[in-house]
């Protein structure tokens, strides 16, 4: 969405605190309902505008919703203020030139000057490299014990497990690959405006409309095994002071990046990387002083993957099948050329961890 001409657009063709209304609602909906740009491209903007559309008869009969944007009161007038906030976008789309209404004044408009940032130095790999290297032995892995009882687990209910997800219509090789250390076979973290509004209870989702899955989750499923592990108890909102939860390895498909760091074999709609959403060999507890490095420098994302197949790879694949990790590495960033800390925790509580893990599997397939 093209906020600052869209706005200076409005300012054009309303005065007072409207402009930043209007803007307001079309962030609102482009929030829950996806870009406007593109639905202007797709359809100009027709299959949104019926979404949008909620008559008093809809009211009467307490009828919901066709659009997934949360309402806070009256349903028929939030929808059609959204409504109408949409429709000027489309109009300022289709290059429609604003006119003010005979009884607005014409003050001028004070417009905004768009700056952009400064662009900052940041750090490049060899300086990350140092870094890293005084920080590796505070980053923490489970024990390979821990990992061989999942997998086992796995094995011995693959089947089972695998029968089920197959009648949900959800290929079994997503999350039960051969040796998967998968913990919650059937559950990927939510994505897009439609699962997010589903999850947060805004709207329904038929199953038909989840796809690859049987479960949606925030991010709470990867850290149960953490918590029991070393809490006795299922995860309760909190982790271990200044620390943070970090995947290794990417799980969604949107921005995925493991097309461009892994080799990837005989890729199909059928392999997706969902599983990689709850396998404790993709996570690692990392101190959020490290601000997550993850998420933005590939050369840590590819030392800390490499450093869990070397604790886990001979117990398990801690990768499915089509992908294979890299093995050209720059020698100063092989693993065992940096200062670990030991493995954490043990299998003392993993039996409590394996009942509720089989307890929760049998709710969600």
């Amino acid at each position: 969405m093209n906020e600052t001409q869209f706005y200076n657009w409005l300012c054009d063709k309303y005065t007072g605190g409207t402009p930043k209304s209007r803007l307001s609602n079309c962030l609102r909906v482009e929030q829950y309902e996806g870009n406007l740009d593109n639905h202007f491209t797709n359809d100009k903007g027709v299959s949104l505008l019926q979404r949008l559309s909620y008559s008093k008869d809809d009211q009467f009969n307490s009828r919901s919703a066709n659009h997934n944007i949360p309402i806070a009161g009256n349903i028929y007038n939030g929808t059609a203020t959204l409504k109408q906030a949409v429709n000027l976008y489309l109009k300022f789309k289709t290059g429609e030139k604003p006119t003010r209404g005979t009884n607005q004044r014409t003050l001028p408009v004070k417009r905004k000057r768009k700056i952009d940032w400064p662009v900052w130095n940041h750090p490049c790999d060899e300086e990350l490299y140092e870094i890293i290297k005084l920080t590796a032995k505070y980053i923490k892995f489970l024990h390979p014990d821990i990992i061989r009882e999942i997998v086992s687990d796995n094995n011995r209910f693959k089947a089972k497990w695998s029968e089920r997800l197959e009648k949900r219509s959800v290929p079994s090789i997503i999350y039960l690959w051969e040796n998967s250390p998968c913990a919650f076979p059937g559950v990927r973290r939510y994505a897009g405006s439609k699962e997010i509004a589903f999850f947060r209870k805004h709207t329904e989702l038929s199953s038909d409309e989840i796809k690859y899955a049987v479960k949606l989750d925030d991010n709470d499923y990867p850290k149960q095994i953490w918590s029991y592990i070393f809490r006795e108890n299922k995860f309760q909102k909190y982790g271990p002071k200044h620390f943070a939860l970090a995947h290794l390895a990417d799980h969604k498909e949107y921005n995925n990046r493991l097309f461009s760091e892994f080799n990837i074999h005989n890729r199909t709609e059928q392999h997706q990387l969902f599983g990689l959403f709850t396998c404790p060999t993709n996570t690692a507890y990392i101190p959020t002083s490290l601000l997550r490095p993850t998420d933005f420098s590939p050369a840590i994302r590819k030392l800390l993957i490499n450093k869990s197949n070397d604790l886990y790879g001979s117990l398990c694949n801690i990768l499915p099948p089509w992908i294979k990790l890299n093995q050209e590495v720059d020698l100063p960033w092989e693993h065992n050329h940096f200062q670990w800390g030991d493995p954490v925790g043990s299998i003392e509580n993993i039996k409590l961890f394996l009942e509720f893990r089989h307890e929760a599997t049998e709710t969600i397939l």
